[in-house]
């Protein structure tokens, strides 16, 4: 898999996963007030937000699990909107989970689509 993000003005509101078999996640990164959002890679299936070094886990040969996804949403008690999005990826034996997230007060929601070969079959908001 490969992470694409850059500071050119073109794209600096965007993150895009893509692996090997073309298969696509894009994340909205446009900031907006009240809101707290991000990405995150983790080598166990996250519950809660995470805080992790973008680069701590190497990406590198694997592949998304295109017949996972996950949806975490607040809790019932909680004021915040939003939730989190967890995707599987996996190399052989080995998995690692790519986890978006965004927590807000019902106004600021984030984008994201997963894409196989050009065909959307995640189109959601957090």
């Amino acid at each position: 898999m490969k992470i694409f993000k850059t500071n050119d003005e073109s794209w600096s509101e965007k993150v895009n996963f893509v692996d090997d078999n073309n298969v696509l996640v894009g994340f909205d990164m446009g900031t907006c007030c009240c809101e707290s959002f991000g990405w995150f890679l983790s080598k166990d299936e996250p519950t809660k937000t995470e805080e992790e070094d973008e680069g701590a886990i190497d990406v590198d040969g694997f592949q998304f699990d295109v017949s996972f996804f996950k949806e975490i949403t607040p809790d019932e008690e909680s004021w915040d909107q939003g939730g989190m999005a967890i995707f599987r990826l996996t190399k052989g034996e080995e998995e690692i989970f790519l986890a978006l997230h965004n927590s807000h007060n019902g106004h600021y929601s984030h984008g994201f689509k997963m894409e196989v070969g050009g065909t959307v079959i995640v189109d959601y908001l957090l």
